[in-house]
């Protein structure tokens, strides 16, 4: 999908692929863009049911990479209110938690946090 978005808007995309997509790379390129009109996610997804907040994104093609994984818990805490809409193409990444005290806890709640305003995500898995 990124591919394509970039083939679309060439000149007005920050495409980030592969090794050089880490949290704190992307976290630099949010910073760096003044008023961009949404940031799309393709990458993949874990949603953990028990412990939602646990919930992962994986955003290098390498699991391993610890520098990769971005958790709604770091979703969470991160500055995301000058991005208006994020959409995921990840795994899942639109499913909740409901708690006993009827709290929703995944990655929508995390990026209301983190200041997002919309959000598009798959209730399924997805193959990007």
């Amino acid at each position: 999908t990124g591919e394509y978005l970039n083939k679309l808007y060439s000149s007005k995309i920050n495409l980030i692929t592969g090794k050089e997509c880490s949290v704190s790379g992307l976290s630099e390129k949010i910073s760096s863009v003044k008023s961009p009109s949404f940031l799309h996610i393709g990458a993949h997804g874990n949603f953990y049911s028990g412990k939602p907040m646990e919930s992962s994104i994986y955003l290098s093609d390498s699991e391993e990479l610890k520098s990769g994984v971005w958790t709604a818990q770091k979703i969470a805490t991160s500055n995301l209110s000058n991005i208006p809409l994020v959409t995921l193409s990840s795994c899942e990444t639109g499913l909740s938690d409901i708690s006993k005290q009827r709290d929703v806890f995944g990655f929508h709640r995390a990026l209301f946090f983190a200041g997002t305003k919309s959000i598009i995500s798959p209730l399924w898995s997805v193959h990007d």
